[in-house]
């Protein structure tokens, strides 16, 4: 028989464990001697001397479950974000302890997480870095995490508090201190999103400039068909599973949801919070609006035109005739036309796509050379041709049109250039973006 253990300021929980000794773990059933019962106040109900208790190894007999406000008593393993980016407010974790294994008075510690493994995703796993590239790996985003949750209650239902909108695989554990000592029992389910509605998305976008709102509009029917997470029937989901979980960009370089950007690595909550991730689109479309507007505005200043109107210039100072003692006439002062509305659109649709280089971008527009007047224009071909300039009736001036980069003419470019096929972005994205009806 277990000898009395040294009460001391231990609690009744520890003595009784300390008493029990290997019986518990041997045993389910053992009788309570009567001078603990003197000894140890606060005792449950039910405990005399000689009376039997269930003894409680490794949590046998602790539940927890899952549950929701609207169906209290129907366990849940799937929880949803709400259209309007809200995570649940109503999960609703329940414990139930085995009758007579804890005292009056119980506490409950909740410990909850909340991950999302990316790379488990349809195309969400990065590519792999090229090992014969000097660049540094570029951070790819492969997992989210809600910050860890615990709290201790006196009641066995615990309603979880999130801070920030989240999905993925939701693990609760609660913690009680049985007469063996600290118990737990583990329940787990999933948390996904669901889509926004056409009228969300079109308020969310108002914020972008010019006739940004219809265009980003046309750029995100094309980006993503309108989703922020993998819906029903989307072509890389064959098995059905990942509906309401991220929708991840196809080439795998770290677009998300809506606005699919790739130029910088997604925030967790760009990648679960809709409105978040409209936000960086929309920036992301003024700051190419603005970079449009400067392009147009300070192209006779690049260095490509001036050496553009140099060619021209030369050529024409060549082919001029000049009469005996007349003096040389000026070349015509050439400048661009002004570009329309349309052309600034075109290229910032361009530049929310990307150039497809930062030392040589390709933009949507350039100065119309004598070349593109005719078919078939290449790379090469332009490098070859002059300005055309169409010159006023006294001489002096001239002026050139815009012209818009062919989709065979940019790809021409990238392969003299040397720059890898998948960072070529869409050869003919403005295109396909003009094409687009927002409709979902």
């Amino acid at each position: 028989m277990a000898e009395k253990p040294n009460q001391g300021n231990v609690s009744w929980g520890q003595q009784l464990s300390s008493l029990a000794g290997r019986v518990i773990s041997a045993d389910p059933f053992f009788s309570i001697p009567q001078w603990f019962v003197e000894h140890m106040p606060g005792l449950p109900a039910g405990f005399a001397p000689g009376s039997t208790i269930p003894g409680l190894k490794d949590g046998t007999g602790l539940q927890v479950k899952l549950v929701s406000s609207a169906s209290p008593n129907a366990p849940q393993t799937k929880f949803w974000i709400s259209e309007n980016a809200e995570m649940p407010k109503d999960i609703e974790a329940v414990c139930t302890l085995p009758a007579g294994m804890f005292p009056t008075g119980t506490n409950y510690t909740w410990d909850v997480t909340l991950e999302m493994d990316l790379t488990t995703l349809p195309s969400g796993k990065p590519k792999s870095p090229d090992p014969k590239s000097k660049k540094k790996p570029v951070v790819r985003r492969t997992s989210t995490t809600h910050p860890p949750i615990r709290q201790t209650t006196s009641s066995p239902n615990f309603t979880i508090p999130f801070t920030y909108v989240r999905g993925g695989k939701l693990t609760v554990k609660v913690t009680v201190d049985s007469l063996h000592g600290p118990v737990s029992a583990t329940q787990t389910a999933e948390i996904r999103g669901k889509e926004p509605s056409l009228q969300q998305i079109s308020n969310q976008v108002k914020g972008a400039k010019g006739n940004g709102p219809a265009i980003l509009m046309q750029i995100l029917l094309g980006e993503s068909k309108l989703h922020q997470f993998f819906y029903k029937g989307e072509p890389r989901d064959k098995p059905g599973n990942y509906e309401g979980y991220p929708l991840m960009s196809s080439d795998r370089l770290d677009g998300v949801g809506l606005g699919q950007i790739t130029y910088k690595i997604p925030t967790e909550d760009e990648v679960w919070n809709w409105k978040e991730n409209l936000k960086e689109a929309v920036k992301h479309y003024n700051d190419s609006y603005a970079t449009a507007g400067s392009f147009f505005r300070k192209y006779e200043s690049r260095d490509e035109f001036k050496t553009l109107v140099k060619g021209y210039n030369d050529a024409w100072l060549k082919n001029i005739k000049v009469k005996p003692g007349q003096p040389t006439p000026e070349p015509p002062k050439i400048k661009m036309a002004d570009p329309k509305d349309k052309f600034v659109e075109d290229e910032t649709i361009r530049g929310y796509n990307g150039f497809g280089s930062t030392v040589n971008p390709v933009h949507e527009y350039r100065a119309e050379m004598d070349w593109d007047t005719q078919q078939n224009v290449t790379y090469q071909t332009v490098l070859q041709s002059k300005l055309n300039v169409t010159v006023s009736a006294d001489g002096k001036s001239g002026t050139v049109k815009w012209h818009q980069v062919s989709k065979q003419e940019r790809e021409g470019h990238y392969q003299a250039l040397g720059i890898a096929k998948e960072h070529w972005g869409d050869t003919n994205y403005v295109d396909q973006v003009r094409q687009m009806t927002a409709k979902k």
